[in-house]
């Protein structure tokens, strides 16, 4: 389970009796709705983990991007984050966590809301907006599974803005080929 509040929580399901988490890890302070004028509320206070992670069993890792802020007022800084927890622990692995960035790429106004995908090897985080509040773009990322190295960037507009790739809140369709697939707004 992940939550705005930059936690994630793993639960045996299996044990009707269990009500206490396995484990729990937090990723530190949130980026929150009131962070810069966004002009609406498409969320309610925290913005920390807004897209669902993507597990890969075989390894026993789970991937997730959190939202964090450090500082206040003007000496705010925000810093999107692509962690590699073990499964077992919630701890993150060697390689993890990665600053997620690109050209054009602004962590607080791109919305890492699609969940994320894992094929090919890669592990695939689409971006979004908040609000539609320009400037932003939307952003497909592929990182490396195993070394959490980014990959590839597609910006869905360089040359302009918008685009974003919301999904409905689903990761990236992949085909047996192993082409990816989003849409754009």
């Amino acid at each position: 389970v992940t939550t705005v509040n930059n936690s994630v929580y793993a639960f045996d399901a299996n044990d009707a009796e269990a009500a206490a988490p396995v484990w729990h890890v937090n990723f530190g302070v949130p980026a929150n709705v009131h962070s810069t004028d966004f002009g609406c509320t498409d969320m309610n206070g925290q913005m920390g983990i807004v897209g669902t992670p993507v597990i890969d069993k075989a390894r026993g890792v789970l991937y997730v991007v959190a939202l964090t802020k450090t500082g206040d007022g003007a000496g705010a800084r925000f810093a999107q984050r692509l962690h590699e927890l073990d499964l077992a622990t919630g701890a993150d692995l060697p390689a993890s966590p990665v600053t997620i960035e690109a050209a054009g790429f602004d962590a607080l106004m791109e919305n890492q809301r699609p969940a994320l995908a894992l094929a090919n090897g890669m592990v695939y985080v689409g971006y979004s907006s908040h609000c539609d509040k320009e400037p932003y773009h939307g952003y497909l990322m592929a990182y490396d599974a195993k070394t959490l190295r980014q990959a590839a960037v597609v910006n869905t507009s360089p040359t302009g803005s918008e685009a974003s790739i919301w999904q409905s809140g689903q990761g990236p369709a992949v085909d047996a080929e192993g082409n990816v697939y989003v849409v754009t707004g």
